[in-house]
């Protein structure tokens, strides 16, 4: 509507001269490009960015609400979870820090498996830290409604409601500490798992 009323005014402007109509023909190409790439960019990196995400919106799932660095649940969603999303907005900013997270819960960073462990003991579904390994057997096999993990010896990362919560980006090296991550990536090769009835 805004586009369509801008080129009609351009339109009436350039019948005065020739090369005004030159001139507001770029203003219009350009006032598009603006606008598409606004879009393109709160695609990328809202809610609904990841590819995960995107299924879970298509499939009626519960997706989170993402700002660029903390996530927020609905209120409907349940209890284990919504302390999941908000343990895991803690953890932003934290770095990595190989073993962190097990040996003191609350540590100056944290790794892959002290994360994912920091954020399943505060929404009261583990009991303690565990190494990544281990979460390889952690619940129920499969993905989960809400949560699910993806485990193997050397590397765990989970996701909850679509939004990934990873100290890597794209499993490049150890990466920067725990964040959220709107994009999706490979879990090829990973055990999938969910706390029982989530």
């Amino acid at each position: 509507m805004l586009i369509g009323n801008l080129i009609i005014r351009m339109s009436l402007l350039s019948r005065i001269h020739p090369t005004l109509r030159l001139c507001c023909e770029t203003w219009v190409l350009l006032f598009v490009v603006l606008i598409w790439t606004q879009k393109s960019s709160a695609e990328r990196y809202g809610a609904a960015s990841s590819v995960i995400a995107a299924s879970y919106a298509r499939n009626s799932l519960p997706v989170l609400n993402y700002d660029g660095r903390y996530a927020h649940a609905t209120p409907d969603m349940p209890q284990p979870v919504l302390r999941a999303v908000e343990a895991g907005n803690r953890l932003q900013g934290k770095p990595y820090l190989w073993g962190g997270g097990h040996r003191y819960l609350y540590d100056r960073g944290y790794d892959c498996s002290g994360s994912v462990s920091f954020v399943l003991h505060h929404a009261g579904l583990l009991p303690g830290p565990r190494l990544s390994q281990d979460l390889q057997y952690y619940g129920d096999p499969g993905p989960g409604r809400f949560i699910t993990i993806y485990a193997r010896g050397g590397h765990v990362f989970m996701s909850i409601c679509g939004l990934r919560l990873d100290t890597s980006d794209f499993g490049s090296g150890r990466g920067d500490g725990p964040r959220w991550r709107p994009t999706a990536r490979s879990y090829q090769g990973y055990s999938m798992r969910h706390p029982p009835g989530l």
